[in-house]
């Protein structure tokens, strides 16, 4: 009796199945194409967590630091590109003339600094 019922649900299973597949799929697949997802990108919110009752506790703020080592490129490299590469750190960032770049370049290589 037992294999008997363990039989029939079985093939009911399998007869379901069918029955989804074949008979209703266009049904179901119109249904899931209604539905669908819709994938969106979302940003994620960075740097405030706050807690339970609304106050601040922490924040983060993107930094970035970026530096070079003026040791690493070989010497006549180095003082063909000094000039220009002067030129350009005073007209990017208009704080100092070409002439400090400049300074401030050929020390940091002729002190090793990194």
């Amino acid at each position: 009796m037992a294999f008997l019922a363990v039989t029939l649900l079985g093939a009911a299973i399998v007869f379901k199945m069918g029955k989804i597949q074949f008979v209703d799929g266009s049904k179901w697949i119109a249904l899931a194409q209604d539905i669908g997802l819709d994938y969106q990108v979302v940003k994620a919110a960075r740097g405030n967590i706050y807690s339970d009752n609304g106050s601040l506790m922490a924040t983060s703020l993107p930094f970035y630091r970026v530096a070079m080592d003026p040791s690493v490129a070989r010497e006549e490299v180095f003082k063909r590109g000094l000039d220009s590469l002067s030129l350009k750190l005073s007209q990017y960032f208009k704080d100092k003339d070409r002439k400090t770049y400049k300074r401030i370049l050929g020390n940091a290589r002729s002190g090793g600094k990194k």
